[in-house]
């Protein structure tokens, strides 16, 4: 991809194969994981929309705080994140996870 290894000199890191391991276990497989879980209507599916999406707004935070990379992206992504976050808690989407 052509990405230097520079953004990482903060970091106890000498590549990207940690970072990216964690995207696709946690992001990848972890949204599969959820995508299934809200489609089948499972109780436990809202809980864990919330845990990614938290993960994930703690990611761009450490993007920002120990690399200082702010990317158009990284804002999109929050922003998203964020009305995720705010829709898995409001009380309809609550009542629909919890009554089978």
């Amino acid at each position: 991809m052509g990405m230097t290894t520079d953004a990482l000199k903060p970091l106890p890191l000498n590549n990207y194969v940690l970072p990216g391991l964690f995207l696709l276990i946690v992001y990848a497989i972890g949204s599969l994981v959820v995508l299934y879980g809200l489609w089948a209507r499972l109780r436990w599916s809202r809980l864990e929309l919330i845990a990614l999406n938290g993960v994930l707004l703690g990611w761009l935070v450490g993007e920002v705080v120990l690399l200082n990379l702010i990317a158009p992206i990284s804002v999109v992504l929050a922003v998203l994140a964020s009305i995720m976050l705010i829709l898995a808690v409001v009380p309809s989407t609550r009542r629909y996870y919890q009554t089978q």
